[in-house]
């Protein structure tokens, strides 16, 4: 927490840059555990902290952490609606004006824009590594120069965004 603002403030912040991450508040005030729905805080730990109360609402907190990484959504293909797992995607393709998702159930062609698809799985660590590929971080097997290995596969790897690719990998592999 920063000098001068409050926890509230602070979990604001982050909630601002990043939908997804849980919040877990730990404060010696029980009467402002409300204002945590206003940043959809996952639980209050209130000080001073047992360790029984901490490891409870801790894995809590992981648990949720959990479920909203391996979110599911509805992908709508050019042959209907398919339930998907985010964790079972490996990476997503520009392909003749259309996006082909490969994941651990197969191919799927979708319509759509690369950048609304891209934004849309970002907060759960996919990364642009050419004007044509997203990755799911988790299934980056291997990088060498100019391309990754990915779900068994090799991709290349754009000059324009091996930086932050790189950038985005070793984020990723340091947790």
């Amino acid at each position: 927490m920063t000098r001068g603002r409050s926890g509230l403030d602070t979990a604001r912040e982050i909630r601002k840059k990043d939908e997804n991450v849980v919040i877990l508040f730990v404060t010696n005030m029980a009467q402002y555990a409300i204002n945590g729905y206003e940043v959809e805080a996952v639980d209050y730990i209130i000080k001073p902290v047992g360790y029984y109360d901490f490891s409870m609402k801790f894995q809590k907190a992981v648990s949720k952490a959990a479920q909203r990484r391996d979110r599911t959504f509805a992908l709508e293909t050019v042959d209907g609606t398919r339930k998907v797992r985010v964790s079972d995607i490996w990476y997503v393709e520009v392909l003749s004006h259309y996006l082909m998702y490969h994941t651990k159930e197969g191919c799927f062609k979708v319509r759509g824009s690369m950048k609304v698809h891209e934004a849309e799985l970002a907060p759960y660590d996919f990364c642009r590594i050419h004007k044509s590929y997203l990755v799911n971080m988790a299934y980056v097997e291997e990088i060498r120069t100019g391309e990754a290995e990915v779900g068994g596969d090799v991709l290349p790897v754009g000059r324009s965004y091996k930086e932050k690719f790189m950038q985005e990998y070793l984020r990723y592999i340091r947790g």
